[in-house]
């Protein structure tokens, strides 16, 4: 949203509630300008939909498209070829937090598939593996 630079505070909140007044009237042009968006820059998309899940859960965030590149083709996690673009949901790329406690920061993030970013959400070491030995019949 570079173009709210230099924007006084009105301003800004002024031309977020165009926007978002354009897109409720135009769906249809908003998601075909979001998708070619999307394709034009993978990093971007993945980087500023981060930055809103930190903002909106209070972690840190102090990460930029660098720390993304370059874009893996593959899940870090399953191995499964990873998407750029909406498709199947699974294997669309997240940005995945290793340890969540820390946040988005150096060090700390790689993209991985949604799939295994959901797994790994919120168990544990321990629940993944009982949930592994209830898999295997232990």
């Amino acid at each position: 949203m570079g173009y709210l630079i230099g924007m006084d505070a009105w301003q800004r909140r002024r031309q977020k509630e165009h926007m978002a007044a354009w897109r409720r009237k135009n769906p249809k042009s908003s998601t075909r300008i979001q998708l070619a968006a999307r394709l034009r820059d993978p990093a971007k998309y993945l980087l500023q939909s981060a930055a809103k899940r930190a903002r909106r859960s209070g972690v840190k965030f102090e990460i930029d498209a660098t720390d993304l590149l370059p874009l893996p083709e593959f899940c870090l996690v399953l191995g499964s070829r990873l998407r750029y673009m909406p498709g199947d949901r699974n294997s669309t790329a997240s940005v995945d937090r290793r340890d969540n406690l820390e946040g988005y920061v150096k060090g700390n993030v790689a993209i991985i598939s949604w799939r295994a970013n959901k797994l790994k959400s919120d168990a544990t070491i321990l629940e993944i593996q009982a949930l592994l030995n209830y898999m295997k019949g232990s």
